[in-house]
């Protein structure tokens, strides 16, 4: 699909994990970052930006190779006490297409294809394009290069992304997905929803 990227926010410090949230596993093939950059792709995503925290680094390209380099950018936030904007325009500013973004956080696993297409097809409505279900708002969210060069402009990091996206119309697409919901926060999340995935001790 022309012109369009994502960005998978992953920077944070994970305290209540005590576990990078990118390299769980989220399945016996993929971890949780692998997982959201090859559903990215396979619905037609041209670039796919990871914005992570430093100390990671060496832990994620352990399966850097794995993915097609040509899609695929690493991004590091080296300030781990900068705030979610800040992240994104890191994540933006990376990018050279500037059409549709997707965001995406990194504690939220689940990316399926038929979401994603959902959201997309709904691109012309309005600038900002966002799943929802049982009322909620979840993952991911779909900008346009209205609200992608908005971002990278805009010179206040510490207002929530949340507060910025509610400047712009926002269309609202109905998906049957409870998993856009979900964050996994903590080790009891991960055993709650991963079952058959011991929570890892050891990287």
């Amino acid at each position: 699909m022309n012109g369009l990227t994502a960005i998978i926010l992953a920077a944070g410090e994970s305290s209540r994990m005590s576990f990078p949230k990118a390299l769980l596993p989220f399945n016996h093939e993929e971890v949780f970052f692998i997982k959201l950059i090859n559903a990215f792709v396979k619905i037609g995503c041209e670039k796919v930006v990871l914005v992570h925290n430093q100390k990671d680094t060496h832990l994620l390209k352990k399966h850097y190779h794995t993915q097609d380099q040509k899609k695929f950018i690493l991004v590091v936030n080296s300030n781990p006490f900068s705030s979610r904007l800040f992240s994104l325009k890191l994540g933006l500013n990376a990018l050279t297409t500037n059409d549709y973004c997707f965001i995406h956080n990194v504690d939220n696993p689940w990316a399926n294809e038929s979401v994603l297409k959902q959201l997309f097809n709904h691109r012309f409505d309005n600038p900002v394009i966002k799943a929802v279900f049982d009322g909620r708002g979840g993952h991911p969210i779909l900008i346009n290069s209205l609200v992608m060069n908005y971002i990278k402009s805009y010179e206040d990091d510490s207002i929530t992304l949340k507060k910025l996206l509610n400047q712009f119309s926002c269309t609202s697409v109905m998906v049957d997905d409870p998993n856009i919901l979900i964050n996994i926060n903590c080790p009891e999340d991960y055993n709650r929803y991963f079952p058959d995935m011991p929570f890892p001790l050891d990287i």
